[in-house]
C-alpha cells in the first residue's frame, strides 16, 4: 500500500490492496460550519482527486456537497416562482422564459431526470430533437438561452456543481432575408386602413421604423413638436394577460427619433382627434396620456393593431406579413438611400450594428456592389 499527500497537505491519498484509490481529508460543512473528516474511494487517482476537488470547492462556496436529486421539472417550477420572478428582466422576457421552460423543458424526455444527473449529452440530444421539428430557429435559440439561465441559477443556488449547458453548442440560425413591404405596398395597406382607428399608428411605424410595442407605449410627453423629436422611453406589451408599459429591452432601444413633417402631421392629427374622443367619453376617459389609445383613453392591445394590419394586407393580396414588415420597409429604404448603417442601427434601436448587418445583409451587399462599381468608374488604366 502506498500513501501520497497532496501539495497543500490537506488530503492524504493512497492505493488500497484491492487496487482502488482512497482519500482522507477535511472540509468545512456548509450547513453546520464545522470541520468534517471525509473518506472516499474511486477507481483511479484522477477520479479521486477530481472528487476531492469538487467537494472542497462546494464547501468553499457554501454549496450542497452533492448534486440535487430533485427532478428537472420540479426545479423549473421552483425557478419560475423564485429566481426568474425576482430577476430584473422585463416582464415580457420573464413571460417568454416561463412559457418556453414549461412548454418545452418541462415536457421533454429529460424533465423527470434528477437535476444533478443531467449531462451535456442529454441536453444535446434534447436540442437535436427540437431541430428535427417545424420549430423556428429563433425559438430554438430562445430555448437554449432559457436553459443556460435555468441551469446557471441551479449552480448559483448550490443545487449542482457545474452548468451542463456550458458544453452544449448553441443552435445555429439559418440566414433569411427579412420580409418587408415595398413603398407601393405600404401605400396600398395604408389606403385600406384610412378609416381605421389604427391608421395613424401603422403610418407612424412605417415612417419611423419603430417597433409595435414602442409605438403603442408612446405618451404625449415623449413628443416634442418644437424640437421635432420623438423620445422612445417605453414599450407596451402583454404580460401574464395584462398590458404592461415598461422600459425598453436594451439601452440602445431607448433613443430619440427625428420627426419629419409627415410624422409631425400624423401626430398632430392624432392629438386633435383624441381630444375630440376625450370630450365624447367624458367621465369614462381613463386619464391616460397614450398617443394611441382606445375610445376611453386606455392602452391599445397590440394584437388588435396586428389584426387590423393583416386584414388590410389580405385585401391587397399580401399574406403572412407582420407589422415588423413596416419596420423592415423603413430600414431597407434608408439603406437603399445610402444612409450609413450605424445611423440606421441607431434609428432602429438595435443593440449593436452587427444585428443590423445580419438582418439587412442583402441590402448592404447590393449597396457595397454599387459602391465598388462607382469606385471602379473613377479609376483609369490609361490607353
Amino acid at each position: 500500500m502506498t500513501r501520497k499527500r497532496s501539495a497543500n497537505g490537506s488530503v492524504s491519498t493512497f492505493k488500497t490492496s484491492r487496487g482502488l484509490w482512497r482519500a482522507k481529508f477535511s472540509y468545512l460543512d456548509p450547513e453546520t460550519g464545522l470541520s468534517v473528516r471525509a473518506d472516499i474511494t474511486r477507481k483511479n487517482q484522477a477520479e479521486l482527486l477530481q472528487a476531492v476537488k469538487e467537494i472542497q470547492q462546494r464547501s468553499e462556496h457554501g454549496y450542497a456537497l452533492k448534486d440535487s436529486k430533485a427532478a428537472l421539472v420540479h426545479w423549473i417550477t421552483e425557478w419560475t416562482q423564485t429566481r426568474l420572478k425576482d430577476s430584473d428582466r422585463k416582464g415580457s422576457t420573464k413571460e417568454l422564459y416561463r412559457n418556453l421552460a414549461k412548454s418545452h423543458l418541462a415536457n421533454s424526455s429529460i424533465s423527470q431526470m434528477p437535476l444533478g444527473e443531467i449531462k451535456p449529452l442529454h441536453l444535446t440530444r434534447f436540442f437535436s430533437g427540437l431541430s428535427s421539428g417545424s420549430m423556428s430557429d429563433s425559438t430554438r435559440r430562445n430555448i437554449y438561452t432559457v436553459s443556460r439561465v435555468l441551469f446557471e441559477d441551479a449552480v448559483n443556488d448550490g443545487l449542482i456543481a457545474r452548468n451542463p449547458m456550458l458544453s452544449v453548442k448553441r443552435p445555429r440560425m439559418k440566414k433569411t432575408e427579412a420580409k418587408y413591404l415595398s413603398a407601393e405596398q405600404v401605400s396600398q395597406v395604408l389606403g385600406q386602413l384610412k378609416d381605421s382607428r389604427h391608421f395613424r399608428a401603422v403610418a407612424l411605424i412605417a415612417v419611423t421604423g419603430m417597433r409595435r410595442g414602442e409605438a403603442l407605449g408612446l405618451e404625449w410627453e415623449n413628443i416634442d413638436f418644437d424640437k421635432k423629436v420623438m423620445r422612445v422611453r417605453a414599450t407596451l406589451n402583454r404580460v401574464e394577460g395584462k398590458l404592461v408599459r415598461s422600459e425598453p429591452k436594451t439601452q440602445n432601444s431607448r433613443r430619440d427619433i427625428a420627426l419629419t413633417e409627415q410624422a409631425i402631421q400624423i401626430l398632430k392629427t392624432q392629438k386633435l382627434e383624441q381630444a375630440q374622443e376625450r370630450l365624447k367619453a367624458g367621465n369614462r376617459w381613463t386619464r391616460s396620456s397614450y398617443v394611441f389609445a382606445t375610445e376611453a383613453g386606455g392602452p391599445v392591445d397590440g394584437r388588435n393593431l396586428l389584426r387590423s394590419f393583416q386584414e388590410a394586407c389580405k385585401r391587397v393580396g399580401i399574406e403572412g406579413m407582420g407589422i415588423h414588415g413596416l419596420r423592415h420597409f423603413a430600414a431597407t429604404f434608408l439603406l437603399d438611400s445610402k444612409v450609413p448603417m450605424l445611423v440606421v442601427s441607431r434609428i432602429l434601436g438595435h443593440s449593436s450594428m452587427a444585428i443590423t448587418a445580419d438582418i439587412y445583409g442583402h441590402v448592404i451587399e447590393e449597396t457595397a456592389r454599387e459602391a465598388m462599381e462607382t469606385l471602379g468608374g473613377r479609376v483609369s488604366f490609361g490607353s
